[in-house]
């Protein structure tokens, strides 16, 4: 079964991901900020990490996902942000921390746009593991 982490702030939002993912099939856990995510995923280990750009404890999702990458080369990224002027800032941090999200969501996003795109990561995810 596929892990995914989901790092979201926003109750409502963050479970309303995690049960349609659930029912997708993915083995899913949450938590609410950069910290925590660091510590879950040493026992976890997502495969795919859907994590908010900007989060309470001042971790930032791009933060997150260099960490994760070091222990996880592999892990599958998707950012989300509600936040335009984040996106080419993501995007400047990708280019010079870690290999880059497959994924930047705009928010407000449908759960069925969350979930093609945390398909998608987990897809290249396992393609890259092949070649």
């Amino acid at each position: 079964m596929e892990r995914v982490l989901v790092v979201e702030d926003d109750t409502p939002t963050a479970k309303a991901v995690c049960q349609d993912l659930r029912e997708r099939g993915f083995a899913v856990r949450r938590t609410r900020g950069g910290k925590r995510a660091i510590a879950m995923s040493r026992w976890f280990c997502p495969m795919v990490l859907l994590c908010d750009l900007v989060l309470p404890d001042g971790m930032r999702g791009d933060e997150i996902a260099c960490e994760l990458r070091k222990s996880l080369p592999d892990l599958g990224v998707v950012l989300m942000t509600g936040y335009p002027a984040d996106i080419a800032e993501a995007a400047a941090r990708t280019r010079i921390g870690f290999a880059g999200p497959q994924v930047i969501l705009m928010k407000p996003v449908s759960l069925h746009e969350i979930a093609r795109a945390v398909e998608g990561a987990q897809m290249r995810r396992t393609l890259s593991a092949i070649a």
